[in-house]
Formats: structure tokens, sequence, C-alpha cells
């Protein structure tokens, strides 16, 4: 569905938490059906989800009285001028795991929502905790991370301070940027048995690569369009515009870990990527291009099962 330019980015997010609440609620991790506005006003118990997981993203509540006009957009735009009311959490434990079987760190992409990956965690090996990371930035209470390190630090931090056992098997996906985000992760932590899968992830130095003019008007169109969009929009688009800042700036710096690299047959914004981009930067790398899907297909049409033996295998 195609959402309106100046709130697009807080649509995408509203539309993965629907799907999310779907699945939960319907306690049916496969929950594929086409999911709209109508669900909210028909299904009590998808409504309810909804609403408290938009509370924990934005930390923002929506006026449950609004239930007889809530759809994706209206949400969006009301999101806006709602003030914050609680700090948005950007780590969620989508599954607990059994004690001492690891952990698996999700990473989305630039914009993107650990909602979207809720399907992906249903179908990971049933005895790892899986844990997602949203971008960090949103709360208005804070600034926004300008360099790789204030990304990473709080977030490996967090997983220790969470019992991360590093003896564990410890498996890190991240798809587009989220690749460089959980690359720089599993090397800060460094556990004893990592692993590391990828989709359409280039390294860090890829992005450096394209010329400032290309990254500058990028930048310049993001801002023109969500400054008519209200604060969350505009929020959003400043954390990944520090992202790309960051990543200009950050040295990739090897892992002693596997790596697995999935790649789309769609044309990517970084440019060509092939395992070789990686070689240097992991112990081994193995790669599999999954032509016949577009860069969001593997989570858009329910493909996940296609890179799973990648996590089974470790």
């Amino acid at each position: 569905m195609k959402y309106p330019s100046e709130i697009r980015h807080t649509c995408g997010i509203l539309h993965h938490l629907l799907r999310q609440a779907a699945a939960v609620s319907r306690e049916s991790i496969a929950f594929d059906k086409v999911i709209d506005a109508d669900v909210l006003r028909t299904d009590d118990r998808i409504r309810a989800c909804f609403l408290d997981l938009v509370h924990a993203r934005f930390g923002r509540r929506l006026d449950d009285e609004i239930r007889d006009h809530l759809g994706i957009v209206d949400c969006a735009r009301r999101i806006q001028v709602l003030p914050q009311v609680e700090s948005p959490l950007s780590r969620q434990v989508i599954r607990q795991g059994s004690p001492g079987c690891g952990r698996v760190l999700l990473f989305p992409g630039i914009h993107g929502s650990v909602a979207a990956f809720h399907r992906l965690a249903g179908i990971m090996p049933e005895s790892m905790e899986v844990v997602g990371w949203d971008h960090l930035g949103l709360d208005e209470r804070a600034g926004v991370p300008r360099k790789m390190e204030d990304i990473v630090a709080p977030i490996s931090q967090a997983e220790i301070q969470n019992g991360l056992d590093l003896e564990a098997p410890v498996h890190v996906f991240g798809f587009c940027v989220g690749g460089v985000l959980g690359q720089a992760v599993l090397h800060q932590l460094a556990p004893r048995n990592g692993r590391l899968v990828l989709l359409d992830a280039h390294p860090a130095e890829a992005v450096a690569l394209i010329p400032r003019w290309r990254r500058c008007l990028g930048i310049a169109k993001a801002w023109k369009v969500a400054m008519s969009g209200g604060a969350v929009e505009r929020r959003l688009v400043r954390i990944g515009v520090c992202q790309l800042h960051a990543l200009t700036r950050h040295r990739t710096r090897p892992i002693d870990a596997d790596l697995t690299l999935f790649r789309s047959g769609a044309p990517l914004s970084f440019g060509p990527l092939t395992k070789e981009h990686w070689t240097p930067h992991a112990r081994t790398v193995e790669e599999t291009v999954l032509s016949d899907l577009g860069h969001t297909d593997l989570f858009r049409c329910g493909q996940e099962q296609r890179i799973t033996e990648a996590f089974a295998a470790a």
C-alpha cells in the first residue's frame, strides 16, 4: 500500500506493528492475511494489541475513542501531535528461549521496524531467545545518536545487562543498514560462538563511496518532504540521516565468526554486492542469491523460511 509521502516512515512502522498485533492476538506466527484498517474496527483483540505496541514503540498512547476512524494513515497523523508520555522502547524480546541456549539479535533496515521480523522470529531455532532492536533516537527527551559507537555501545551493554551469555551461541541478523549495525555489535560483544546472517547488507565502506553530492541531494529531499509530516516523522528522518553520516565515518572491523550473505535480485542503493565485499571482515563468508525476490519480498511475501537454514546450521 502506498502511504502519503510526508508520513510514509511513520505509516510503514505502524503497518508492521499491525501485522505483528494480528499474529500475536490470533496466536499464529504465520498469520499472513491482508491486514488493513477494517481489522482495527472489527477485531477488538488485534486493536488492543496494536495500541499497546504503538505505545511501546512511540511512547505515545493513541486515544481509544477514535475507534470508528482508526486506520494506519489516521494513526500516523495523530501520532505526530500527541505528547510523548513515556520513553519509546527500542529493545523487544520477541520470543523467550531456554537458559544456556543462546540468543538471536535482529536489526532492521533504515526506517524499518523489528515488527517486520515477527514471523522470522517464530521459525528460528526453538531453544534460542530472539531479541529485536529498533533504531535508537526516537525518544524526544534524548539526542539522536550521531556516531556508530553511540549506537553500538548501548545495545551491547543492554544485552549484557539482560543476561547475555557470551559462552553460548550469539547469532545476529541484519537487513540492509541493519547489517552494518549488527556486525558492529557482534564485533563488540565478541562471543565465543558468534554468527552473522545478512540480507542485502553492505559494509560501511560502501556508503562512503557514494558521491557526496548524491547523498546530500537525497537527504535534502527527505527533509523537505518530512517537514510537512509532523514531529515524529521528522524525528524518524533525522535518525536515518544521522545513521548515514555515522556509516560514512565507520570502519568495518573483522569478526571471528562465520557470515552468511543473502542477496536479493533487486538493484541496491549502495551499489553491487557480493561475498567479496565481506570477505575481509569475517572468518568465512557464504553467499546465496535469492534472484526471484525483491529487496523487501522476503518479509512482505512470507519467504522467511528461505534463510532460516543459516541459523539452524550454526
